[in-house]
This record gives structure tokens, C-alpha cells and sequence, in this order.
């Protein structure tokens, strides 16, 4: 048996409904597809460029010590954040969002630390540590059980600590020069710890 075609026969004079009448062209031809991701590219760059601008640049040494409230190297021991469903859920820890008025509430790390060396600002040998956590603005990557270096400075109203990769915090592995340059700490808990482990005689 013959196949029937049900294809309506199209003219040169007959517009698609999936081409633009302006340029007779598919709507999801190539050039059209390229335009969109180089756009969306565009603006993803630009947007995600301005808030971490300083991603090249390491303030010098003294100049981070002096901006900062607090400066010390110790261990992650926990590490506290929202999981990539919390928009979804009525489950909203106020201690892990931040938002601006108008603008969706984004995502923070509330990062424990177990104090080793301190250069300044530090009374405890434990500290929390806040930074973002979603893309692109600039939080810093810390992982439970890695030392760190850590230049912190402290919010508007005093009672939180925060830090971000415009400082000079970085894997303690990484932070030669840092040691070197900040010199003996004020406060060592890591050989008081030492210290205190060592038998009596």
C-alpha cells in the first residue's frame, strides 16, 4: 500500500510559523543559537566580573594584617551551609542566608575553626568564620579537617566574623609567605595544646 503524505505543500510565499517574519529565518537556526550563548556568556561574565574584580590581587602583608580584625591559622573542624535544595523548602536558617532588600537571599558558609597561631584579634581557640558560599561573589572554599590561614574582619555589628578571596586567606600549605611575613604569632593554643600533653616529671 502507497504511503499518503499528510505534508501540507509549502510556497515561496507561505511563512512558517517558526520563522520570524522579519527575516524569513529559523527561529533555531545556528546563528541564532550562537548569538544567545555569546549573550548569555556576556552577561553571566559581567555579572559575575564586578563583585570578585580583585580575584588577581593579593594585598600586600602588612597591609592585610592592618586591614583586617582578625589574622590566624588553624583547622576547619566544622562546616555549616544550606543544601542546594533550601529555596524549595520552608527550612531557612537565618544564620546561613544573607539578603539585601528586593534581592533573593544568598547562601552562607558558617565555617568552625579550631585556632592554632594567632597575629591578631583572637582571645579563643575556637572561631566561626562566615564567607558565601554561592557562586561568584567572592566567598571563600574552605573543607572540613584543612589548616588555613585566615585574615578576617568583622560585620557592621561586631558580632559576626567574615572573610572572602579579596583577603589573603588561603590553604595553610600555601601561605609560605604569609608565615614568613607575619612573624612570630602573639598566641601559639597549638603548642600550648603540645604543652599541655607532654607528661609531668
Amino acid at each position: 500500500m502507497a504511503r499518503s503524505d499528510s505534508r501540507v505543500p509549502r510556497t515561496r510565499s507561505s511563512a512558517s510559523p517558526l520563522r520570524s517574519p522579519l527575516t524569513r529565518r529559523p527561529f533555531g537556526g545556528r546563528a541564532a543559537r550562537l548569538a544567545f550563548v555569546v549573550l548569555g556568556a556576556l552577561v553571566f561574565l559581567s555579572k559575575a566580573a564586578r563583585p570578585c574584580s580583585c580575584v588577581d590581587y593579593s594585598p600586600p602583608i602588612a597591609e592585610s594584617v592592618k586591614r583586617a580584625d582578625v589574622v590566624f591559622a588553624g583547622e576547619v573542624t566544622k562546616l555549616e551551609v544550606l543544601p542546594s535544595w533550601w529555596a524549595d523548602t520552608g527550612d531557612r536558617d537565618a544564620g546561613l542566608l544573607e539578603s539585601d532588600p528586593g534581592e533573593p537571599p544568598i547562601r552562607v558558609a558558617r565555617v568552625t575553626f579550631a585556632v592554632g597561631k594567632v597575629w591578631k584579634g583572637v582571645r579563643e581557640a575556637t572561631l566561626v568564620v562566615r564567607t558565601f558560599f554561592d557562586c561568584c561573589i567572592c566567598g571563600s572554599r574552605f573543607d572540613i579537617g584543612e589548616a588555613y590561614v585566615v585574615y578576617g574582619y568583622r560585620s557592621p555589628s561586631g558580632d559576626q566574623l567574615w572573610t572572602n578571596i579579596c583577603t589573603r586567606t588561603k590553604e595553610l600549605r600555601l601561605a609560605a609567605e604569609d608565615l614568613d611575613g607575619l612573624g612570630p604569632p602573639i598566641v601559639d593554643f597549638a603548642a600550648r595544646a603540645k604543652a599541655g600533653r607532654q607528661p609531668k616529671r
